[in-house]
């Protein structure tokens, strides 16, 4: 509360993208009146993923241990969009769907909901959610009938998406993740440590800094009287000089994900 109540030119901000928690919703309409809020995209969608996932591991605790292993490894099919399998991914998927029909279910479900944001309209993905919701099944009311529950309560900042210049935290998101990557490969650095890490590594610095010249006017020519073509040519000249400052823009990711997937925070 006290950051946005003491946010500078706030009357300007249009947009909030925002995780479904009723304390951020309350802050907002509380110190941003006139702005839009609009639920992240990724974090309505995790809710689907979350639910499949649950059916999963219920599925997977009546399994033997071998088949859990294997469930287990074959968990990326699941999680991936069909558009992007690759190799053996969609003959596992398959197999997977035919031995387990009530996961199956459970993943075209999921994939139904995400695809609602592959609509341009928000009439459109609103039709499309409700035509979902009716389509899950009562068994599924713990996983799947919470989404329908939870878009219910939040609807307008939901559907509010499709009017906005796509608004998500999509961005920070995942920032987010690749910082938890970093701390996980470090077998849990301190906050001091992670933070010295990544806001200040030199190399990562360095591949963010610029160095910007700001020009500065001389002094301008004294004219003569003549006004001869020889004056015009050898006129004297506006001399500008340039005033050099450093500008950072933080620690490139590119470079810190570089260093992460060549184990340089194994430590």
């Amino acid at each position: 509360m006290p950051y946005f109540r003491d946010l500078r030119d706030k009357g300007k901000v249009e947009w909030v993208a925002m995780d479904m928690w009723t304390p951020y919703r309350q802050v907002i309409a509380g110190q941003l009146p006139q702005a839009r809020i609009v639920v992240d995209r990724f974090h309505i969608q995790r809710t689907a993923v979350n639910a499949m996932e649950a059916i999963r591991k219920q599925i997977r605790r009546s399994l033997s241990p071998h088949q859990r292993l294997k469930m287990k490894n074959d968990r990326h099919v699941l999680l991936a969009r069909p558009y992007k399998l690759r190799g053996n991914d969609s003959e596992t998927l398959m197999k997977i769907c035919q031995e387990f029909p009530e996961l199956a279910v459970a993943y075209e479900l999921k994939e139904a909901f995400l695809s609602i944001w592959d609509e341009t309209k928000r009439a459109d993905a609103e039709n499309a959610f409700d035509h979902w919701a009716q389509c899950v099944p009562s068994n599924f009311a713990a996983t799947f009938g919470k989404i329908v529950k939870t878009v219910a309560d939040w609807r307008e900042p939901v559907f509010a998406y499709w009017e906005s210049p796509r608004v998500s935290n999509g961005y920070t998101e995942n920032r987010n993740g690749f910082v938890q990557e970093i701390n996980q490969s470090g077998r849990g650095y301190s906050f001091t440590a992670l933070r010295a890490r990544l806001l200040f590594n030199p190399r990562a610095r360095a591949a963010s800094t610029q160095i910007i010249r700001d020009p500065i006017a001389g002094d301008a020519p004294t004219f003569g009287k003549s006004t001869s073509f020889e004056f015009f040519v050898n006129r004297p000249r506006n001399r500008v000089h340039y005033k050099e400052r450093v500008v950072e823009y933080g620690p490139s990711m590119e470079v810190l994900a570089k260093m992460l997937a060549d184990g340089e925070f194994d430590d």
